[in-house]
Parts: C-alpha cells; sequence; structure tokens
C-alpha cells in the first residue's frame, strides 16, 4: 500500500476572520397612538380619535456602522414618513468588538421639511 501524503491546509482557511461589516444584537421598538376621547353627557366615551402615530426604539450591535444624530434611515424596516436617529452612543471593551447603540423615532405620517 502506498501512503497519500498529508497536506497541510493554509493558516489563513482556518480561524476567525474579521468582517468589516456590522452585527445587530438586538433591536427593540415601541408603536405607539395617542387618542383623544369625547365624552357623552352621561361621561362615558363617545367618540375617539387616533392621532400622533410614532414608534420609538434602539437597535444595539458590534462593527462598524454610518448612523448619526438627525434625519435618517434607522435600518429597521420603518416604511414612509420620517425617521429621526435621536442618539448615538459607541463602546469599548477588551474584551468585545467595539459597540454601538443607538435610538430612532419614526413618525409615520410626517413629510420632512
Amino acid at each position: 500500500m502506498s501512503a497519500t501524503p498529508f497536506i497541510l491546509a493554509p493558516a489563513l482557511e482556518f480561524g476567525i476572520v474579521s468582517n468589516s461589516g456590522a452585527l445587530i444584537e438586538a433591536i427593540d421598538n415601541d408603536a405607539t397612538v395617542e387618542v383623544a376621547e369625547l365624552l357623552d353627557p352621561t361621561g362615558e366615551v363617545a367618540r375617539v380619535h387616533p392621532y400622533k402615530n410614532m414608534s420609538k426604539g434602539t437597535v444595539k450591535g458590534h462593527g462598524s456602522v454610518s448612523v448619526v444624530p438627525g434625519v435618517g434611515d434607522a435600518g429597521v424596516g420603518a416604511s414612509g414618513g420620517v425617521t429621526i436617529i435621536t442618539s448615538f452612543k459607541s463602546s469599548e471593551k477588551n474584551t468585545e468588538w467595539n459597540g454601538w447603540e443607538y435610538s430612532y423615532t419614526v413618525y409615520p405620517n410626517a413629510q420632512s421639511s
């Protein structure tokens, strides 16, 4: 029998490869609507009118991201209206990738000025 030579794979094929993209860890979203109530003479609610629809939330992750506070895209699938990035926070730790977190508010019925 002849022995098949053992071939070593190049070192680059094993291990963790750095990725230049972003890894989203968590998305928290809270959709709200305010309601105006009109009472009848007995004090019961006779009519309601919903207004001021909005969604607020936070996105947390690691890696590179190009989000800045102001009017922008929250990257969470909001359609229509105006999205405002209200805050951006970055963090560094010796034991993890550099992290980030940003908060947003989506006004679905608004128009950008």
